[in-house]
């Protein structure tokens, strides 16, 4: 659900559906620093996404959160996200 809504929009997501969400399969894939700095305005750009289902809308705010809590940590401590 989440790659289709983003991807109708793809421009303005690479990052995102090209390293987080491209296949649902994560075993030691990761985010440089850089790659960390440069999907932030990626995640910023999700909160103008806006669903008519409140299930998939709930969906979309959760992802939303738990990639800016990640990047903000990652941006923190300086550290390349790792997933």
């Amino acid at each position: 659900m989440l790659r289709k809504i983003i991807g109708e929009q793809a421009e303005k997501f690479p990052l995102i559906l090209g390293k987080v969400i491209h296949n649902g399969v994560h075993c030691g894939d990761s985010l440089s620093l850089e790659e960390v700095k440069a999907i932030k305005p990626e995640v910023e750009e999700l909160s103008q996404i806006h669903l008519n289902s409140s299930q998939d809308e709930c969906r979309l705010r959760n992802f939303e959160a738990q990639m800016r809590e990640l990047v903000e940590c990652a941006l923190l401590v300086r550290r390349p996200l790792t997933f």
